[in-house]
């Protein structure tokens, strides 16, 4: 980025910051290359663009192709927008994309709130951006994005890390707050892919809330969380409807029995503890905390969450029965290849909490460490291994090499060599 242009963003920016009522800010803007270890790319070969099309309370600036905008600095005080980002408060910008972007400080805001996006609406794409922050906002608040709303096709947010700790209220993410959708019949699926957190999550919730390592809530059909890891432990303080490692809860409640194509989740990986700090009911597990229904027309439209695996303790003061992999599914549900490591207490399952009553689970190649919980459920069984067995191809049985690696040394936190997938970039620590 040429110094001239620098400079005339930098007085621009200044100048919006002098009219738009802040109390005090403090900021850097620099463009800076992403150390490439981060993703295992080289971020610097690709270009971005990053345009503001209406009033918001985010740092922003148009980026010329090859570069990198890193904002640091402290958004505090009187945030008077709807919408804060560390970068972008709202974006609406037809198919551009937010990519290559960080922020770095304290981001307080209202609603939407997003360490990188407030909102991004229709189909505009967040990709390969980090989040370092201190994130704090109320109803949907996230790591990256507060909300992403599907008006017009298909959002996506892809390869995005937040490392910072995220404080809010209701619906809470360490990547996305909350997913929506606005109609649209015969839509794509909102993927949110490839991506990690690390940083703690705690929310707040009188209730109904949601909060997960990744996403908070989707209450739309066709939503897609795929090879993704969270690090970061999860606190949900008061009355939630669901609490989840990878997410809080996923996809519509049509109000009847049936939802075509409403939820799939793969190769999906939680390392951290995940719990209410209240006796209130609500639903955790280590992936999912509230999987919404599936269609029975065949397996593959039942809501899905296949080949995933959980190394937190879950749940330990929640007063409803929580699972190693999904707090509480309803109708429909397909578990297949999934394993639990983690603790699940007294009143914890080793693979789903709870099942709706009549609610059927098509499940198959199911694990868990021994003492982790019970062997079965409504409508669903596990295999209990031994810990001198999870390095062995042999106690995995149906695990395809393709998506999984059997007995080798991985960088989680006990650095025990087990069963780990082959394709999620962030599930090691290091």
């Amino acid at each position: 980025l040429r110094e001239g242009a620098l400079c005339a963003a930098v007085n621009d920016l200044e100048e919006e910051l002098a009219h738009s009522g802040v109390d005090s800010v403090a900021y850097e803007v620099s463009v800076e290359s992403l150390e490439q270890s981060l993703a295992g790319k080289d971020l610097r070969c690709h270009s971005g663009r990053v345009c503001h099309t209406r009033a918001a309370d985010g740092l922003y600036q148009c980026l010329l192709d090859d570069t990198f905008l890193h904002v640091q600095g402290e958004l505090t005080g009187a945030l008077l927008g709807k919408y804060t980002g560390g970068v972008v408060g709202f974006f609406d910008n037809g198919n551009k994309s937010v990519e290559h972007c960080a922020f770095l400080g304290i981001l307080t805001g209202k609603e939407y709130t997003g360490g990188i996006v407030g909102e991004i609406n229709k189909l505009g794409q967040i990709k390969q951006c980090v989040n370092y922050g201190n994130i704090n906002g109320a109803n949907r608040t996230g790591g990256i994005v507060g909300k992403v709303n599907y008006v017009d096709d298909e959002p996506w947010v892809n390869e995005c890390v937040n490392v910072g700790p995220v404080t809010a209220s209701h619906f809470v993410g360490g990547i996305a707050g909350y997913i929506s959708a606005d109609g649209n019949e015969g839509k794509d699926w909102i993927k949110v892919a490839r991506c990690g957190n690390y940083g703690t999550i705690i929310a707040s919730s009188s209730d109904g809330g949601c909060v997960g390592g990744l996403v908070g809530k989707c209450d739309t059909d066709k939503i897609r969380v795929n090879n993704g890891a969270n690090h970061g432990t999860i606190i949900g303080k008061g009355a939630f409807k669901g609490i989840g490692g990878i997410a809080g809860s996923l996809g519509d409640d049509a109000d009847v029995l049936t939802e075509w194509d409403n939820v799939h989740v793969y190769e999906c990986v939680n390392t951290a503890a995940v719990y209410s700090d209240k006796t209130k009911k609500c639903h955790i597990g280590g992936i999912v905390g509230y999987l919404e229904e599936g269609d029975e027309g065949s397996d593959d439209t039942n809501s899905q969450v296949n080949d995933c695996y959980n190394c937190g303790p879950i749940g330990p003061t929640s007063e409803a029965t929580h699972g190693g992999i999904i707090g509480h599914c309803d109708y429909y549900t397909s578990l297949r290849r999934c394993i639990n490591y983690g603790d699940t207490g007294d009143k914890g399952e080793s693979m789903i909490g709870t099942v709706v009553d009549a609610g059927i689970v098509h499940d198959s190649n199911l694990y868990h460490l021994e003492g982790t919980g019970d062997d079965e459920g409504r409508n669903w069984s596990s295999t209990p291994f031994t810990e001198d067995k999870m390095r062995e191809l042999s106690t995995f049985s149906g695990f395809s090499a393709d998506t999984w690696k059997i007995g080798v040394q991985t960088h989680l936190r006990d650095n025990k060599k087990r069963a780990i997938l082959k394709d999620c970039p962030f599930q090691n620590l290091l």
